[in-house]
Protein backbone atom coordinates (compact mmCIF):
# COMPACT_ATOMS: atom_id res chain seq x y z
CA UNK A 1 0.00 0.00 0.00
CA UNK A 2 2.68 2.72 0.85
CA UNK A 3 4.13 1.88 -2.78
CA UNK A 4 0.69 2.86 -4.50
CA UNK A 5 0.89 6.26 -2.17
CA UNK A 6 4.34 6.85 -3.19
CA UNK A 7 3.49 6.28 -7.11
CA UNK A 8 0.25 8.14 -6.91
CA UNK A 9 2.47 11.20 -5.17
CA UNK A 10 5.07 11.37 -7.27
CA UNK A 11 2.16 11.52 -9.94
CA UNK A 12 0.73 14.43 -8.10
CA UNK A 13 4.54 15.87 -8.11
CA UNK A 14 4.92 15.79 -11.97
CA UNK A 15 1.71 17.45 -12.73
CA UNK A 16 2.48 19.91 -9.90
CA UNK A 17 5.89 20.63 -12.06
CA UNK A 18 3.81 20.88 -15.05
CA UNK A 19 1.49 22.98 -13.80
CA UNK A 20 3.86 25.37 -12.42
CA UNK A 21 5.90 25.44 -15.73
CA UNK A 22 3.07 26.81 -17.31
CA UNK A 23 1.99 29.31 -14.47
CA UNK A 24 5.88 30.56 -15.06
CA UNK A 25 5.52 30.89 -18.79
CA UNK A 26 2.06 32.57 -18.79
CA UNK A 27 3.75 34.99 -15.59
CA UNK A 28 6.75 35.56 -17.84
CA UNK A 29 4.44 36.39 -20.94
CA UNK A 30 2.13 38.62 -19.31
CA UNK A 31 5.13 40.58 -18.02
CA UNK A 32 6.72 41.19 -21.42
CA UNK A 33 3.01 41.78 -22.83
CA UNK A 34 2.26 44.77 -20.18
CA UNK A 35 6.05 46.49 -20.51
CA UNK A 36 7.08 45.69 -24.29
CA UNK A 37 8.20 49.12 -24.24
CA UNK A 38 10.62 49.35 -21.49
CA UNK A 39 14.41 48.28 -20.80
CA UNK A 40 14.42 45.63 -18.18
CA UNK A 41 16.63 46.35 -15.36
CA UNK A 42 16.51 43.32 -13.01
CA UNK A 43 14.43 40.47 -12.51
CA UNK A 44 14.56 37.84 -9.83
CA UNK A 45 13.48 35.88 -6.91
CA UNK A 46 12.25 38.19 -3.89
CA UNK A 47 11.27 35.22 -1.39
CA UNK A 48 14.48 33.50 -2.02
CA UNK A 49 17.86 33.74 -3.11
CA UNK A 50 18.77 33.18 -7.11
CA UNK A 51 19.18 29.41 -8.02
CA UNK A 52 22.93 28.55 -8.34
CA UNK A 53 23.76 26.09 -11.11
CA UNK A 54 27.32 26.41 -11.33
CA UNK A 55 27.67 24.88 -8.23
CA UNK A 56 24.77 23.07 -6.77
CA UNK A 57 24.45 22.72 -2.62
CA UNK A 58 22.54 20.90 -1.11
CA UNK A 59 22.20 22.71 1.99
CA UNK A 60 20.36 25.56 0.06
CA UNK A 61 16.95 25.56 1.03
CA UNK A 62 13.67 24.40 -1.29
CA UNK A 63 12.47 27.84 -1.93
CA UNK A 64 15.42 28.78 -3.95
CA UNK A 65 14.76 26.90 -6.96
CA UNK A 66 11.25 28.14 -7.17
CA UNK A 67 12.58 31.55 -8.39
CA UNK A 68 9.04 33.06 -9.61
CA UNK A 69 7.33 31.77 -6.61
CA UNK A 70 7.85 35.80 -5.81
CA UNK A 71 10.06 37.99 -7.96
CA UNK A 72 10.22 41.61 -8.78
CA UNK A 73 11.10 42.87 -12.13
CA UNK A 74 12.39 46.48 -12.80
CA UNK A 75 11.79 49.11 -15.89
CA UNK A 76 13.57 51.74 -16.62
CA UNK A 77 10.22 54.30 -17.91
CA UNK A 78 12.41 57.36 -18.44
CA UNK A 79 15.13 59.07 -16.91
CA UNK A 80 13.42 59.59 -13.81
CA UNK A 81 10.85 56.59 -12.93
CA UNK A 82 11.20 52.52 -13.07
CA UNK A 83 8.21 50.64 -13.21
CA UNK A 84 8.31 47.45 -10.52
CA UNK A 85 6.16 44.25 -11.03
CA UNK A 86 5.85 42.52 -8.23
CA UNK A 87 4.56 38.97 -8.60
CA UNK A 88 3.53 36.99 -5.72
CA UNK A 89 1.71 33.63 -6.61
CA UNK A 90 1.11 32.93 -2.77
CA UNK A 91 0.84 35.40 0.03
CA UNK A 92 -0.30 32.69 2.55
CA UNK A 93 3.10 33.14 4.48
CA UNK A 94 3.21 37.05 4.87
CA UNK A 95 -1.11 36.62 6.02
CA UNK A 96 0.30 34.48 9.09
CA UNK A 97 4.02 36.28 9.59
CA UNK A 98 2.34 39.39 11.14
CA UNK A 99 6.04 40.12 12.00
CA UNK A 100 6.75 37.65 13.88
CA UNK A 101 9.24 36.06 11.29
CA UNK A 102 8.05 32.81 10.80
CA UNK A 103 10.00 29.82 9.59
CA UNK A 104 9.60 30.12 5.62
CA UNK A 105 10.36 26.33 5.44
CA UNK A 106 7.35 25.54 7.60
CA UNK A 107 3.94 25.11 5.22
CA UNK A 108 2.34 24.35 8.20
CA UNK A 109 2.42 27.69 9.46
CA UNK A 110 1.39 29.57 5.66
CA UNK A 111 -2.23 30.29 5.78
CA UNK A 112 -4.07 27.66 3.56
CA UNK A 113 -3.76 27.48 0.20
CA UNK A 114 -7.59 28.53 -0.65
CA UNK A 115 -7.84 31.56 2.14
CA UNK A 116 -4.45 33.02 0.07
CA UNK A 117 -4.23 35.35 -2.83
CA UNK A 118 -2.02 35.41 -6.05
CA UNK A 119 -1.41 39.02 -7.40
CA UNK A 120 0.54 41.32 -9.24
CA UNK A 121 1.73 44.53 -8.41
CA UNK A 122 2.52 47.33 -10.32
CA UNK A 123 4.69 50.39 -9.11
CA UNK A 124 6.09 53.60 -10.18
CA UNK A 125 8.72 55.01 -8.71
CA UNK A 126 12.11 57.15 -9.05
CA UNK A 127 14.96 54.80 -9.82
CA UNK A 128 16.33 55.34 -6.22
CA UNK A 129 12.86 53.35 -5.12
CA UNK A 130 13.51 49.90 -2.94
CA UNK A 131 10.46 48.91 -1.24
CA UNK A 132 9.13 47.05 -3.44
CA UNK A 133 8.14 44.33 -1.83
CA UNK A 134 7.14 45.76 1.61
CA UNK A 135 5.05 47.87 -0.67
CA UNK A 136 3.47 44.94 -2.58
CA UNK A 137 3.13 42.84 0.59
CA UNK A 138 1.65 45.23 2.44
CA UNK A 139 -2.29 45.18 2.94
CA UNK A 140 -2.84 48.40 4.75
CA UNK A 141 -0.44 50.33 2.24
CA UNK A 142 -2.67 49.21 -0.51
CA UNK A 143 -6.03 50.12 0.45
CA UNK A 144 -9.14 49.19 -2.07
CA UNK A 145 -5.89 47.56 -4.19
CA UNK A 146 -4.63 51.37 -4.79
CA UNK A 147 -2.23 53.34 -3.61
CA UNK A 148 -0.56 56.86 -4.02
CA UNK A 149 1.57 57.21 -1.01
CA UNK A 150 4.72 58.49 0.36
CA UNK A 151 7.13 55.71 1.85
CA UNK A 152 10.45 57.24 3.58
CA UNK A 153 9.79 60.84 2.05
CA UNK A 154 9.77 59.12 -1.86
CA UNK A 155 6.57 59.34 -3.90
CA UNK A 156 5.64 56.49 -5.27
CA UNK A 157 2.32 55.22 -7.22
CA UNK A 158 1.45 51.46 -7.02
CA UNK A 159 -1.93 48.89 -8.06
CA UNK A 160 -2.35 45.23 -7.37
CA UNK A 161 -4.17 42.88 -9.55
CA UNK A 162 -5.05 39.45 -9.30
CA UNK A 163 -3.56 37.12 -11.29
CA UNK A 164 -6.62 35.75 -12.66
CA UNK A 165 -7.01 39.35 -14.34
CA UNK A 166 -4.31 38.27 -16.72
CA UNK A 167 -6.02 35.40 -18.36
CA UNK A 168 -5.33 36.59 -21.93
CA UNK A 169 -3.97 39.05 -24.33
CA UNK A 170 -7.41 41.60 -24.35
CA UNK A 171 -7.32 41.34 -20.64
CA UNK A 172 -3.43 41.90 -19.97
CA UNK A 173 -4.30 45.09 -22.42
CA UNK A 174 -6.96 46.27 -20.10
CA UNK A 175 -4.52 46.36 -16.98
CA UNK A 176 -2.52 47.87 -18.92
CA UNK A 177 -5.02 50.81 -19.96
CA UNK A 178 -6.19 50.84 -16.20
CA UNK A 179 -3.48 51.27 -14.54
CA UNK A 180 -2.07 53.87 -17.44
CA UNK A 181 -5.33 55.77 -16.48
CA UNK A 182 -5.01 55.64 -13.12
CA UNK A 183 -1.54 56.91 -13.28
CA UNK A 184 -2.83 59.75 -15.01
CA UNK A 185 -5.30 60.31 -12.61
CA UNK A 186 -2.63 60.76 -9.45
CA UNK A 187 -0.25 62.56 -11.86
CA UNK A 188 -1.18 63.69 -15.32
CA UNK A 189 2.84 64.36 -16.09
CA UNK A 190 3.42 61.31 -15.54
CA UNK A 191 3.39 58.93 -18.95
CA UNK A 192 3.46 55.51 -18.80
CA UNK A 193 2.82 53.09 -21.64
CA UNK A 194 2.25 53.98 -24.99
Amino acid sequence: MAREKTQEALCDVRKAYRLIFAYQRRILDSIRLLTQEYEVLYGGPKFAGRPKFKRFEFDRWSWDYLPLYQAIFKFRINKEFELSIYINADNGFFLNDRGNHLDRTNLDRFEDAEDSNSYITLIIANEHFNHEQRVALNNRLITNKITDNKLSGEHFIAKRYDLEDLIDVQSIKAVRANFKSYCFSVDPNLKIFS
